[in-house]
């Protein structure tokens, strides 16, 4: 899942979609952004923030995401993507992402 699809976020976007990557979902409140990103690659487009978006992704993805590329780094798109992400698999690496960033983690 790709959080923003600003210059950032449509770069990851595009990435993922020519490495192979089908079942790409996007959280964009630009509808603009939110087009880019489907011509890009994405399959699931996600029009909301914060706890509105994290409602539907927890309606379209019960045990969570694997993996969550933060492309806004807000304190609104941190939180949404700690909370998204599947906890066994994607929760290490995340942390290991803000930490490597140099961000406390609780």
């Amino acid at each position: 899942m790709v959080l923003g699809a600003g210059p950032v976020g449509a770069f990851a976007i595009k990435l993922l979609s020519a490495g192979g990557i089908r079942d790409l979902t996007v959280v964009e409140i630009n509808k603009n952004r939110l087009e880019w990103a489907r011509r890009f690659g994405a399959a699931i487009l996600v029009e909301k923030s914060g706890d509105e978006a994290l409602k539907e992704i927890r309606e379209l993805y019960p045990e969570g995401v694997d993996v969550v590329i933060d492309a806004v780094g807000s304190e609104i798109t941190r939180r949404l993507a700690i909370n998204a992400v599947r906890r066994v698999v994607g929760l290490f690496s995340l942390v290991y992402m803000i930490m490597k960033l140099g961000y406390q983690v609780m």
